[in-house]
């Protein structure tokens, strides 16, 4: 009795890609749902923070006193710190140090702020030299010094800006009529208008750069339709990796130039694959044999061996 005969399995990617064409349309609305789902949770745009609230860079270093200064007063904070520069007081003014008290116990308050470090507050003010180095020129006759506002480590940085509204309106009512002027920064601010940079040149980099590629594919292919391929590709592959950022930043700090990455190399991948399979297309269709036609291929079909002699 001769052995049974198991057909060949075929290949996965053979399974796969017959299981497309068979069910295209639901291929097509399941991507197209996962496309739209991916870009609202990476933008922030359902009930959860978006990728760009969760970005981070590092701090920006410069040698100087400036760095003296950072070094200081963050050598025992814990979370982020805010940091204004006032300027127009009188450092010798005992109002002025009353003033600054009044708006720590203020700041205090504020929800996110840990604590407020003034050189005027130091005990040993004003002989201490770590209180002197957040005055301008190290000279209490100078009329500026620096308020650092130490947050708690939870508050993020697009958090920092509520903060911030809550320590303009306690400057307001307690030092605006002892100071000149207070400029406001800190890494949170920074990094915040870095993300917001980024956003901003996101969207006009890709609305810039999608219209020119489907062009320039137009052009290539021949056609339309062949041109939208790499694009919706693109497009479907930013948004996939705008959502798997954002999941990696629940488990890493992710710095804001990731972004830019992610969308380039969206973009010029799936146009190079797009390229690629269209020229491989291409070629081994001028090696196909003559006499088939146009969108038909040749088909390998088994013959049974025949009786006659």
């Amino acid at each position: 009795m001769a052995g049974s005969h198991r057909p060949p399995r075929r290949p996965a990617l053979a399974v796969l890609g017959r299981s497309t064409v068979r069910h295209r349309w639901w291929y097509l609305l399941t991507w197209s749902v996962l496309v739209v789902a991916a870009f609202v949770t990476a933008l922030g745009l359902g009930p959860g923070p978006g990728l760009f609230d969760r970005l981070t860079s590092g701090a920006i270093e410069a040698p100087g006193a400036a760095q003296v200064v950072q070094e200081i007063t963050a050598a025992d904070e814990e979370g982020p710190a805010l940091l204004g520069s006032v300027t127009g007081a009188d450092l010798q003014d005992p109002a002025l140090v009353a003033a600054v008290a009044g708006f720590a116990e203020r700041a205090a308050d504020v929800d996110g702020v840990a604590g407020v470090v003034a050189p005027v507050l130091h005990p040993e003010w004003p002989t201490a030299p770590e209180a002197l180095v957040a005055v301008r020129d190290q000279d209490p006759s100078g009329g500026a010094f620096l308020l650092t506002v130490e947050l708690e480590p939870e508050v993020t940085f697009p958090q920092a800006r509520d903060v911030l509204v809550g320590l303009e309106a306690a400057y307001e009512e307690l030092l605006a009529d002892h100071t000149g002027a207070v400029d406001w920064g800190g890494v949170p601010l920074l990094v915040d208008d870095i993300t917001d940079q980024i956003q901003v040149d996101l969207q006009r980099g890709e609305g810039i750069a999608l219209p020119i590629s489907l062009v320039v594919m137009v052009v290539v292919f021949g056609g339309v339709l062949a041109a939208l391929m790499p694009v919706l590709g693109a497009v479907a592959s930013i948004g996939g990796g705008l959502a798997i950022l954002l999941g990696f930043s629940y488990l890493i700090d992710l710095d804001a130039t990731v972004v830019n990455i992610v969308t380039v190399m969206g973009l010029a991948l799936c146009i190079d694959y797009g390229l690629l399979l269209v020229s491989r297309f291409r070629e081994q269709w001028r090696r196909s044999p003559r006499g088939y036609p146009t969108g038909s291929c040749p088909r390998t079909r088994s013959r049974r061996p025949s009786s006659e002699p």
